[in-house]
């Protein structure tokens, strides 16, 4: 949540520019330039304020993922998530309601993709598997209503589930 405003200059052949960002708070109705980081709207010369909601406009990051092959179910894998980190709070803090979409596939067939969507739990058991076959996993945040905001997916995890009852 480190917002960056960009924008194109002008196209005369002005030299001498200087560029002022501003943004006001919805609840004052005072400008400020100091490096404060909320939702606010942001001036554009010549041109109606564009609406800017710091929540909404966010790219989340990939969230971290870790894999265990648990015992006593045979096939099944656990996934452990670990929400990316933000610059200004914790995703849990920032967002009233995290969400996770899980997507795996057996590791040598990436075209037929299982997916759990809308996940809530940060570790999720993902069975029944067919035991002993190798799959990969990635994970994603979503955020739902009012944002919409959907993360980057996670580097591939893969892990063997296991035909007996231990633990990797």
């Amino acid at each position: 949540m480190d917002a960056i405003v960009t924008w194109d200059g002008p196209l005369s052949s002005l030299r001498h520019l200087t560029y002022t960002a501003e943004y006001r708070k919805s609840s004052t109705a005072f400008f400020h330039t100091s490096e404060d980081r909320v939702k606010g709207k942001y001036l554009q010369l010549g041109g109606k304020p564009p609406n800017f909601s710091l929540k909404k406009e966010t790219v989340i990051g990939p969230p971290n993922i870790t894999l265990v092959t648990k015992g006593g179910a045979i096939g099944a894998v656990e996934v452990n998530i670990q929400n990316p980190v933000l610059k200004i709070s914790s995703l849990k803090e920032a967002y009233s309601k995290v969400e996770y979409n899980i997507r795996y596939w057996k590791n040598t067939d990436k075209k037929d993709v299982f997916e759990r969507e809308r996940v809530t739990e940060q570790r999720v058991k993902l069975k029944p598997l067919e035991p002993n076959t190798r799959y990969c996993i990635q994970v994603q945040v979503y955020i739902p209503m009012p944002h919409n905001n959907t993360g980057q997916y996670s580097k591939d995890a893969c892990v063997m589930s296991t035909t007996i009852n231990t633990t990797t």
